[in-house]
């Protein structure tokens, strides 16, 4: 039996970071150094239980 992969279903941008967000809503983010959002923390419109923060981030800014 195959196994099932993830589609994407939705890609955008954060604070100049790209994310993206599967079908099983698993959230990942990529880009290089601090993710900053202005203090603020990151919001998503549905619960979100899987993120992904793929290597090259270095630090995480507010309270994520």
């Amino acid at each position: 039996m195959e196994e099932k992969k993830d589609k994407i279903v939705k890609r955008g941008v954060i604070s100049g970071y790209k994310y993206t967000i599967s079908d099983s809503q698993v959230v990942t983010i990529k880009g290089d150094g601090e993710l900053e959002n202005g203090g603020e923390p990151l919001k998503f419109r549905f619960p979100v239980e899987n993120v992904a923060i793929a290597e090259g981030i270095t630090a995480i800014d507010g309270g994520m």
